[in-house]
């Protein structure tokens, strides 16, 4: 057992050599042990990178490249937006007002589809089924030119050159109405009220065959109209006397006053 006089020598003595012992001036943070130490923003012990603390002791954020559960959709670690991931996590989609590299054509962030960008995000064209506003005065989606829409978008209509299945008989491409194909892209025929050149001597499009055209669009402007087809008496020189005219064949009419009384 120690004096008490030794003891009191020894005290001061263990004192200082304890003094001279200098403490670190930071404590090392140890990432992962649960416990939030020096610059760490979060610590939950594990080395999951898909909750709300990565396994660096980093809060999650977008744009850190690993994707955040039920938080983010995606997470590429950059701030690309034409890429499969946006800039806000999202993954890229049509519509989404971003134009995805290799995927889209265009992408103008609304489902409007009389526009230049159609919803499908694909560019509008003639024959993708969408009609154009102010551009395209329709559109069927095929290139069929029988219907109501050809495959240039336009209108089918008479003297296109398309005959328009169910709605015209014929369609030459012009709209002259004395050939074969008339001006209404019906076919010629005799009785339609329209000389057919070349085929008809006249044609006055009604049926009475005792006028100046016959009902077989043949000239009768020489011989006496409504005539009865009762011939009256020769009179001289091969002219006879027909319902109060005098009449030769392939000659004018002559009244009753210019002839013999």
């Amino acid at each position: 057992m120690l004096s008490r006089s030794f003891a009191a020598l020894l005290l001061p003595a263990l004192w200082l050599g304890i003094s001279a012992c200098s403490l670190p001036d930071t404590i090392d943070a140890v990432c992962g042990n649960g416990v939030v130490e020096a610059d760490e923003a979060c610590d939950d012990g594990n080395a999951e990178d898909t909750d709300s603390c990565l396994s660096t002791c980093v809060a999650a954020t977008c744009g850190d490249g690993a994707v955040h559960q039920d938080v983010e959709a995606c997470d590429d670690g950059n701030t690309e937006d034409t890429d499969a991931c946006l800039s806000i996590c999202v993954a890229a989609r049509c519509g989404d007002g971003f134009v995805h590299e290799g995927v889209e054509a265009c992408d103008d962030g609304n489902a409007e589809d009389g526009d230049a960008c159609p919803s499908t995000c694909a560019e509008a064209t003639c024959g993708d089924g969408f009609v154009h506003g102010g551009v395209e005065a329709c559109d069927d989606g095929n290139d069929d030119n029988s219907d109501a829409c050809l495959d240039d978008c336009t209108d089918n209509r008479c003297g296109d050159g398309f005959v328009h299945a169910g709605v015209e008989a014929c369609d030459d491409g012009n709209l002259e109405p004395g050939d074969a194909c008339t001006d209404r892209c019906e076919v010629a025929r005799c009785g339609d009220g329209v000389l057919h050149r070349g085929e008809e001597a006249c044609d006055d499009g009604n049926n009475n065959d005792r006028d100046d055209c016959s009902n077989d669009c043949e000239d009768q402007s020489h011989l006496v109209n409504n005539f009865s087809g009762v011939a009256g008496p020769v009179i001289g020189d091969g002219w006879r006397q027909c319902a109060g005219y005098f009449d030769r064949r392939d000659q004018e009419d002559v009244p009753l006053d210019w002839g013999a009384a």
